[in-house]
C-alpha cells in the first residue's frame, strides 16, 4: 500500500532539520481494524462428516463427541469420525438433537422419526405408533433430577421415559399449540421450553407433568424465541425473535442486542464469555457469525475463525478443552483451538501480496514489521498505520547531495536515480520501486533503526523525529548496536564495525567501517548478543566467537563438543549461554574458572520438537523458548538446573503454530511473543499457552481383537458397550489367547502429541516405553489372571489421563485343570500300575505254568523211572533169592516197598517233611548199596539249629537225582570206597540248605553241568530239577533257590563233587 502524507522540506531547512533529525508526520494512513486469526480446523466429507449440514453438536459423559447431521449421525474422538447408520441399526438419517442420561445412553432427535434410545447396542425408537404426538423432533433434553427425556416437536412436547410418554398439550385440550422448534433447558425442578407461538417460554415441571407459559408478562419475553442458556451467574439468555437475543440479569436488567441474526443455539466458555451462532442466508441482510459476548461487548469472530457460510447454525463450547465447536449449514463443523495464538497475514494489515521480512517489539507494546514495500506499525488497540515513503526519499537524495560523502560500497542505479529525482516526480518514482523492508531493532530510549534498499534510518518513536544515517546497512543482512554510537554489521561474510555511523561530518569516508584486528573476525553470523562490554556471535559455519572492543576470538569448549552450524544464542541463567545449532542440538554453556565448558546438550533424542533450531528466547518465568523447524519448545530452566531434569513442552501445527520459518523472537510488556515469517505474524500469548486449560483427555479402550478377529458376540456382552470394560473381571477360554487392544485419548486439540505405555500384570516384567501406537497385542498368553495398566502423556501439556485398567482371565485348558491332571497322573499311575501287574501275572502265570509244566514232567519221569527201577530193583532181589540170602531179600523189600510207595506218594504232594525226605533218601540209598555192594557209604545228617527234621517242610523230590548222579557217574570205574554225604542245614527262615558231598571222579574237564555227563534219562531229570528251583523263585527274588556245582580237587586233580541246593522251606 502506498500512502498518503507526502511532504517536501525546502532546501534551507535542510542543514538546520538534518542536525536535529526530520521532524514528519509519517503515520496518517487510515486504520485497519485487527482481523487477526485463531487457529482454526475445518472438518467436511471428505474428513468424514456425513454430512456438511451440522444441526447438532453434543460431548458425551465419556468425552465422545457426537454430531447430528441432515444426512446421518457420527462421532469422532480427535483423530476420526465413525458414521453410525444402517449397519448399526439406525435407520434414522436426519438428526438435529442428541442427549444423555444417566446412564450413558444417548437419546436423538430425528426431525423425521422421532426420538431414538442409543444403549451402545442397539436402538430403540419412540414414535408416533408408540404414541409420540409428532414425528418431526427439532430438540431434545434429559432432566437429570427426574430422570426423563422431554422431546420439541412441532405439535407441542413429549414427556418420555422407558417405558411411557405423555405428550403436552393433550390431545383433546383446549389449549393453543405450542409449536417448540427452540431450545430446551433443564432448570433443575422445571424445564424451559421456547416456542414459535404466542406461549413463549413454558416452565414444564416433570414431577406433577404441568407446564405454564410465562408469556406477556409486562412484555418481558419475547414472542418466540429458538435458542436460550441459563449461564454460569445465574443470567438467562434467550433468543429474541428473528435476530439477537435478550440477557435478563440477575439483578433484574435485561440487556437486549438487535445486531446479529437468528439465534439457534448459544454456549459458554471457562471465562463466563459467551459464545453466538448467528444464522442468516443469502438474501437477507441479518448479520450472521459468530458472536462473543464478553459482559461488555458483541464481537464477531466469523472472518477470525475464516467461516465463510451464512448459515451457522449451532456452537459446542469444550470446557474441558477449550475448543469451541461451530456447525454451518453448508460449510460442515469448524474446530477453533484457543491455545494462546493469534495470526495476523499481510492481507489482513492492508498489504496482500507483500512477503514480511522482521519484526520489533517496542517499549510502548508498539509492534513494528518489515515487508517487501512497507514498514508497519500495529499499535496496542490492534490498528495498522504504514509509513509514507515520500519524506524518507527526499531526504535520502538531500542526504547525498549536501554532504557529498563517499561511500565503500557501489550505489544500485535506483539509489542513483533517487538521488537526482525532482520533489514533483517522487510520488511517480515511489509507484515504481519496492523499498524491500529489512531488518529493525531498538535504538534506546524511544528510537527504533530499520534498514532498506536505500540504507539505514532512525526513528523516534515518541517525536516522530526521523534521520537517514547513511547507506552502510543496506548492503548488510543484519545489524547490531554495539553501544550508543557503534554499529555492528554482520551476516554472509565478515563482521565490521563503524564507529561513526551518526556522524554527520562531510569528511567520513570508507575508513569508518572496520574489520576486527589482525583480520580475525566472525564469517557468516546469525546473531551476536552483548553482555558486560562483550560481544557473543553465533556462526553457522564457524561456531562461537566473541569480541571485546575490536579483539575477536573464537571460542571453543574444552571438550569439543560444541558443533560449528550455530543459528541462535542467548543468555541464561548463572549468566551461562543457551546456543542453538543447525543441527537440532541445544547447549548450555559457560566458564568454569577460566575453562569454557558444555554442561548440558539436549536434541531431539532428549525430547526436542526439530531438527534444526532457529530462535531461542528466556522469559522472566525462566522458561527457555526454542523455535525449530518444526515447531516451538518450551523447557523448564528452574528443573533443570534444581533437579538435573529438563521437562519439555512442545507446540506445533496442531495447537495452530505454522511460523515454522520465523528467525526471530521478541517479547512485549504484557509477555506475548511475537514472531514472523515471511507470510504470517504470530501473536503467542505465553501465559496462555503455559496456563491454559489442559485438563487431559479421556484414556480410552476402543476395541478388543481376539485370534486377530473381531471380539465375539458372547464376549462382547460381559463388556461395558461403551468402554469395553467389565463390571469385574473378563474371562476367556484358554484358546482365546490371541489378544489384540486398541485404545485411545480423546483428545480434540492435539492427538498427535498422545504417547502411550502399558504394563501386563502377571506377564510383563516392566512398563514399555512411551510410543505413539494406540495398539498392543499379546500372542499365546499362557493361562491364568491379569491386569492390563495403560497410561498415556501428552507432549504438549505433559498432563497424563486416567490410567485405564482392564482385568482378564484366560480360562485354563480342560487338561491342564489340576484335577483333571491329577486324575490324568493317577490315571497313568493306575495304567502303570495295571501294567506292572499284568506283567507281574503274566510272569507268574509263565512261572506258574513252567513250574506245573516241570512238575509234570518230573512226574512223567518218576512214571518213566518207576518200572525201571522196579526192574532193576527186582533183579537184585531175584538174585538175592537165588543165593539163598533170605535176610537180605526181607530187607531190600522193605526198602523197595518205601521207596515204591514214597515215590508214588510224593508224586501228588508240593511239600514233604525233612525227615521223609531223609527217610527216603536213605532207603533209596540202601537199595543201591545192595546193588553195588562194598561200592560206597553214605551220611545223612539234619544240622538245624532249634528246628527239627519233622517240623520243616521241603518240595519233594529235589535231592535224588544229585545223589544218583554221584552213585551212577562220580562212582563209576573208581577204585577206592565211594562216600555220599547229605547234609540239611536252615541258614535263614524259610531257606533251607541241602549239601550233596562225594569222593567220586568228579566232572569231566570243560563239562559246565553234570547233566552232561549223565545217562539221557538222568540229564533230563537233572535238568529239571534245576529248572524246577529256578521256577520256585519270584520275580522280587529271582537268585534266592538256586542250584551250584563245585569241584573238589587235590594237588591239581579232581577228587570229588560238591552240590549245592538252596530250597524254600516252610514250618509245619
Amino acid at each position: 500500500m502506498k500512502s498518503c502524507i507526502k511532504k517536501y522540506l525546502p532546501g534551507y531547512l535542510i542543514p538546520t532539520l538534518l542536525g536535529w533529525g526530520l521532524l514528519v508526520m509519517f503515520f496518517a494512513a487510515p486504520s485497519y481494524l485487527n482481523a487477526q486469526k485463531y487457529p482454526t480446523r475445518n472438518y467436511t466429507m471428505q474428513d468424514g462428516l456425513p454430512g456438511m449440514s451440522i444441526q447438532c453438536i453434543f460431548k458425551d459423559s465419556r468425552g465422545l463427541l457426537w454430531i447430528g447431521t441432515r444426512t446421518g449421525l457420527c462421532t469422532f474422538d480427535g483423530k476420526q469420525f465413525r458414521v453410525i447408520g444402517k449397519p448399526e441399526g439406525l435407520n434414522s438419517t436426519n438428526i438435529w438433537s442428541i442427549a444423555e442420561d444417566k446412564n450413558g445412553d444417548i437419546w436423538l432427535g430425528s426431525i423425521d422419526d422421532g426420538v431414538i434410545r442409543y444403549d451402545g447396542l442397539k436402538f430403540e425408537l419412540y414414535d408416533q405408533k408408540r404414541g409420540l404426538a409428532d414425528n418431526r423432533i427439532r430438540v431434545i433434553e434429559y432432566s437429570k433430577k427426574y430422570d426423563c427425556i422431554v422431546a420439541g416437536s412441532y405439535k407441542g412436547f413429549s414427556k418420555i421415559t422407558r417405558d411411557t410418554i405423555l405428550n403436552f398439550p393433550e390431545p383433546g385440550e383446549n389449549r393453543k399449540t405450542i409449536d417448540v422448534v427452540g431450545d430446551i433447558t433443564d432448570m433443575g425442578e422445571y424445564l424451559y421450553i421456547l416456542t414459535y407461538g404466542y406461549q413463549n417460554p413454558v416452565r414444564f415441571y416433570p414431577a406433577t407433568n404441568e407446564y405454564v407459559s410465562l408469556a406477556g408478562r409486562n412484555g418481558r419475553y419475547p414472542k418466540f424465541s429458538f435458542g436460550g442458556l441459563l449461564t454460569s451467574n445465574g443470567d438467562t439468555v434467550l433468543s429474541q425473535n428473528h435476530v439477537g437475543v435478550m440477557i435478563y440479569k440477575r439483578d433484574g436488567s435485561v440487556i437486549e442486542n438487535s445486531s446479529m441474526g437468528q439465534i439457534f443455539n448459544m454456549d459458554e466458555d471457562n471465562d463466563g464469555n459467551l459464545w453466538i451462532a448467528s444464522w442468516s442466508y443469502p438474501g437477507r441482510t441479518m448479520a450472521e457469525g459468530v458472536f462473543k459476548y464478553d459482559g461488555h461487548t458483541f464481537t464477531n469472530y466469523k472472518d477470525a475463525f475464516g467461516i465463510t457460510d451464512k448459515e451457522i447454525w449451532t456452537v459446542l463450547y469444550d470446557r474441558e478443552q477449550d475448543i469451541l465447536w461451530i456447525g454451518t449449514t453448508n460449510e460442515g463443523l469448524f474446530k477453533v483451538t484457543f491455545s494462546g495464538i493469534e495470526i495476523y497475514t499481510p492481507s489482513m494489515m492492508g498489504i496482500p501480496h507483500q512477503k514480511l521480512n522482521d519484526i520489533y517489539a517496542d517499549s510502548d507494546d508498539r509492534i513494528w514489521i518489515t515487508a517487501t514495500d512497507e514498514l508497519v506499525k500495529m499499535d496496542r488497540d490492534g490498528t495498522f498505520e504504514y509509513m509514507d515513503p515520500h519524506p524518507r526519499l527526499s531526504t535520502f537524495g538531500e542526504y547525498w547531495t549536501f554532504f557529498h560523502r563517499k561511500v565503500w560500497m557501489n550505489r544500485d542505479s535506483v539509489m542513483i536515480k533517487a538521488i537526482s529525482v525532482p520533489p514533483h516526480r517522487l510520488s511517480e518514482f515511489e509507484e515504481q520501486i519496492d523499498f524491500n523492508y529489512q531488518y529493525i531493532v531498538g535504538d534506546p530510549p524511544h528510537s527504533i533503526l530499520f534498514s532498506n534498499r536505500f540504507g539505514l534510518f532512525n526513528y523516534n518513536t515518541l517525536t516522530g523525529q526521523r534521520k537517514f544515517l547513511g547507506p552502510e546497512a543496506s548492503a548488510r543482512s543484519r545489524f547490531s548496536l554495539m553501544g550508543k554510537d557503534t554499529l555492528l554489521l554482520y551476516g554472509w561474510g565478515s563482521t565490521v564495525v563503524s564507529t561513526k555511523f551518526r556522524h554527520e561530518s562531510i569528511e567520513i569516508d570508507d575508513s569508518d567501517l572496520h574489520l576486527f584486528t589482525d583480520r580475525e573476525d566472525p564469517l557468516n553470523t546469525r546473531q551476536v548478543i552483548r553482555k558486560d562490554y562483550t560481544n557473543w556471535y553465533a556462526s553457522d559455519t564457524y561456531g562461537l566467537w566473541k569480541s571485546q572492543g575490536m579483539k575477536a576470538e573464537r571460542v571453543f569448549d574444552a571438550d569439543s563438543l560444541m558443533g560449528s552450524d550455530l543459528t541462535a544464542i542467548c543468555f541464561g541463567p548463572k549468566d551461562h549461554l543457551i546456543i542453538g545449532s543447525n543441527s537440532g542440538e541445544l547447549s548450555f554453556a559457560g566458564y568454569e574458572k577460566d575453562t569454557f565448558r558444555i554442561f548440558h546438550t539436549f536434541s531431539k533424542e532428549d525430547g526436542i520438537l526439530g531438527n534444526s533450531i532457529s530462535w531461542l528466547y528466556v522469559c522472566d518465568r525462566n522458561k527457555l523458548w526454542i523455535g525449530t523447524n518444526l515447531g516451538i519448545n518450551v523447557m523448564n530452566i528452574d528443573s533443570l538446573y534444581l533437579k538435573g531434569k529438563a521437562i519439555i513442552r512442545t507446540m506445533n501445527q496442531e495447537e495452530g503454530y505454522t511460523t515454522l520459518a520465523a528467525q526471530k523472537a521478541v517479547s512485549d510488556s504484557k509477555g506475548n511473543l511475537w514472531l514472523t515469517d515471511r507470510d504470517q505474524v504470530v501473536k503467542l500469548n505465553r501465559q496462555k499457552f503455559l496456563s491454559q486449560n489442559n485438563t487431559p483427555g479421556k484414556l480410552v479402550i476402543s476395541g478388543i481383537e481376539i485370534n486377530n478377529r473381531p471380539i465375539a458376540s458372547d464376549i462382547r456382552e460381559q463388556l461395558n458397550p461403551w468402554t469395553w470394560k467389565h463390571d469385574q473381571t473378563l474371562v476367556l477360554k484358554s484358546n482365546e489367547n490371541n489378544i489384540t487392544f486398541f485404545f485411545k485419548v480423546l483428545n480434540y486439540k492435539n492427538p498427535g502429541k498422545d504417547r502411550f505405555r502399558h504394563f501386563l500384570e502377571g506377564f510383563d516384567k516392566q512398563w514399555s516405553t512411551y510410543e505413539e501406537s494406540g495398539k498392543i497385542a499379546y500372542s499365546n498368553l499362557p493361562s491364568g489372571t491379569y491386569t492390563l495398566h495403560v497410561e498415556g502423556i501428552n507432549l504438549q501439556s505433559l498432563n497424563s489421563p486416567e490410567t485405564a485398567i482392564i482385568p482378564f482371565k484366560i480360562l485354563t485348558p480342560w487338561w491342564q485343570l489340576w484335577y483333571i491332571r491329577l486324575a490324568f497322573i493317577a490315571a497313568i499311575l493306575l495304567g502303570i500300575h495295571l501294567y506292572i501287574n499284568n506283567i507281574r501275572k503274566g510272569k507268574k502265570q509263565k512261572h506258574e505254568m513252567e513250574k506245573t509244566m516241570a512238575e509234570l514232567q518230573i512226574k512223567a519221569l518218576q512214571a518213566q523211572m518207576n518200572p525201571h527201577f522196579i526192574f532193576n530193583s527186582i533183579n537184585g532181589i531175584q538174585y538175592y533169592i537165588l543165593d539163598n540170602k533170605t535176610d537180605k531179600v526181607l530187607g531190600y523189600l522193605s526198602d523197595f516197598s518205601k521207596v515204591v510207595r514214597t515215590t508214588m506218594e510224593h508224586t501228588s504232594r508240593k511239600w514233604i517233611l525233612v525227615s521223609e525226605e531223609i527217610e527216603f533218601l536213605s532207603s533209596y540209598l540202601r537199595l543201591e548199596q545192595m546193588r553195588f555192594p562194598d561200592k560206597f557209604e553214605f551220611d545223612i545228617r539234619w544240622l538245624g539249629n532249634d528246628s527239627q527234621p519233622e517240623a520243616v517242610q521241603i518240595p519233594p523230590m529235589t535231592i535224588q537225582p544229585f545223589v544218583e548222579n554221584s552213585i551212577r557217574h562220580g562212582f563209576n570205574a573208581i577204585t577206592h570206597m565211594g562216600n555220599i554225604g547229605v547234609t540239611f542245614e536252615m541258614p535263614e527262615e524259610n531257606l533251607v540248605k541241602i549239601t550233596v558231598t562225594d569222593n567220586g571222579k568228579g566232572r569231566p574237564e570243560g563239562a559246565e553241568q553234570p547233566s552232561g555227563f549223565l545217562a539221557e534219562t538222568r540229564k533230563h531229570s537233572g535238568s529239571l530239577t534245576s529248572e524246577r528251583i529256578r521256577l520256585l523263585n519270584t520275580p522280587e527274588n529271582p537268585g534266592r533257590f538256586r542250584v551250584t556245582y563245585t569241584d573238589l580237587s587235590e594237588d591239581g586233580m579232581r577228587t570229588g563233587l560238591k552240590v549245592e541246593l538252596w530250597l524254600p522251606a516252610k514250618l509245619g
